[in-house]
This record gives C-alpha cells, sequence and structure tokens, in this order.
C-alpha cells in the first residue's frame, strides 16, 4: 500500500468520515484511521442544521439524513406547568437560504452507520482498529505512526495535512500539546433517550421548559425517540438523579403533549 496521503484524518466519527468523503470530492488522496471497529451505537447528536444538509448534498449524502431525520415543527418556551410563554416559532413550510429547513432531528446510529458504509465504499484508504502513536511534524509535511490493535504491528505513513477528529479526548491533541480554551461552563446535565413503544402523541417542536426547579429542554427526535435534557441542581445527587425512579419522575412532570 502507498503510505503517501494528501490528507491523513484521526478519529471517524461524523465529522472524521465527513472531512474524508469532503476531501475525496475534490480529488485528494485521503487516509482515514479509526482505532474502534464499529461506530457509537448511542445518540449524542441529533440536529443537523440547513447549512449541514446543504454541505451533506454538496458530497452526496443529503439521502443519509432525509432518510434518517425527522422535521421539526417549531420551538417555544413554555412554564413550569408547561404553558407556552409567548408564541411559539412555526418551522412548517420554512425554507433558509440554503434551500432546505433551518433544521432537521436525526438519529445519530443510524446516520453514522450510513455515512461509514459510504466511507468504506469511497476511495478513501479506511483502516479501523488503527490507533495513531505518534506524530513527527514537518514544515511541509507530517509523518504518523499508527499501531495496529488487532496484531499489534506498527506502521508510518506521511500526508500533507493531519486532521484531527478523535473527539474530546484527542490522542492528535496531546501529542501535539495544542491547548483547549476553557469557557468556564461546569454544570451538569442528564440527558434521556427514549424510544416510544405506542403512537406518538408528544409535541413536535422543540421546548424550552422555563421550571427554576429543574430547567428541561425536550427534543422532538427521528421518531420513534424523543429526547429530554434536564440541568442537575448544585444540591443533587449524581447517582441518585440516574436512577430509574427519578428519571420516571422527570419525565412525567414534562410530557408535553400535541
Amino acid at each position: 500500500m502507498d503510505k503517501n496521503f494528501d490528507a491523513i484524518i484521526v478519529g471517524l466519527g461524523p465529522v472524521g468520515s465527513f472531512m474524508a468523503l469532503l476531501l475525496e470530492s475534490y480529488g485528494l488522496k485521503v487516509l482515514a484511521i479509526d482505532k474502534d471497529k464499529d461506530t457509537y451505537n448511542l445518540p449524542r447528536a441529533v440536529s443537523i442544521s440547513d447549512q449541514g444538509l446543504r454541505m451533506a448534498q454538496s458530497i452526496g449524502l443529503e439521502d443519509i439524513y432525509l432518510d434518517n431525520s425527522s422535521l421539526v415543527g417549531g420551538a417555544g418556551f413554555v412554564d413550569k406547568d408547561l404553558n407556552f410563554i409567548g408564541q411559539s416559532i412555526d418551522f412548517n413550510g420554512m425554507i433558509t437560504p440554503n434551500g432546505w429547513p433551518p433544521v432537521r432531528l436525526f438519529h445519530q446510529p443510524y446516520t453514522d452507520k450510513a455515512v461509514r458504509e459510504k466511507l468504506i465504499d469511497s476511495s478513501c484508504t479506511v483502516l479501523l482498529e488503527h490507533e495513531l502513536v505518534n506524530i513527527d511534524d514537518h514544515a511541509d509535511h507530517v509523518e504518523v505512526s499508527i499501531i495496529n490493535n488487532v496484531n499489534n504491528e506498527e506502521s508510518n505513513y506521511v500526508g500533507h495535512f493531519l486532521i484531527g477528529a478523535d473527539g474530546g479526548s484527542s490522542k492528535t491533541r496531546r501529542i501535539l500539546d495544542i491547548k483547549q480554551e476553557d469557557l468556564d461552563y461546569d454544570r451538569d446535565w442528564i440527558v434521556i433517550d427514549v424510544k416510544l413503544n405506542d403512537e406518538n402523541k408528544l409535541d413536535n417542536k422543540v421546548i424550552q421548559i422555563c421550571d427554576p426547579k429543574h430547567l428541561g429542554t425536550f427534543i422532538p427526535a427521528h421518531l420513534p425517540f424523543r429526547r429530554w435534557e434536564f440541568l442537575i441542581l448544585n444540591e443533587e445527587d449524581k447517582i441518585e438523579i440516574i436512577k430509574k425512579s427519578k428519571i420516571h419522575e422527570l419525565l412525567s412532570l414534562s410530557l408535553i403533549h400535541i
């Protein structure tokens, strides 16, 4: 295998995979590696904007997001009794200058799996279960050492550019000693993803629940999924709040029906 590339991408979540396919579409030779074999199987991100959809369309990924996402009916604020505060925003029929609705809500495990399949079928060189070991940064190129996590064989590659898309615990950042900017937000939230067993009767708007006792957000994710997010108060026990009984209590007080 040729070991010289235009770009080397470390980390194949949605950002790394999207970048690999974008660079490939411009005719660049791309090496894409990830330490895991499969995509992450739990939902994290849940929305894609009109700008994101326009970019996905530019490399033929729009159907992946259309097939695995839902339109948002709008957005609004409610009080602790779930009564709307002022007038909610209606997104129905809205199209932005990018040619897309302002936002669609998707189920990330589905979209990540489909994007990964697209990447595997591309001309990019994809090495799964391979992990970054070292980086030698030169003026006009970069040399990387990569280890195969299956057989522990180490190999070296050269690229004009290196892109670190390996997440919050980025090994790329640690090796290159790249500093992070801390905006000092230190509040914890609990995120509850639910798969509905029955017909959906919940609102199709993104709702901010303005309850001072439990600030929360309701997100009408791609059916059959729904998401709630609640701020964990300083006096609350982080272990207690993730117990099933407490989660049921939080949800029972925030079911916003159509």
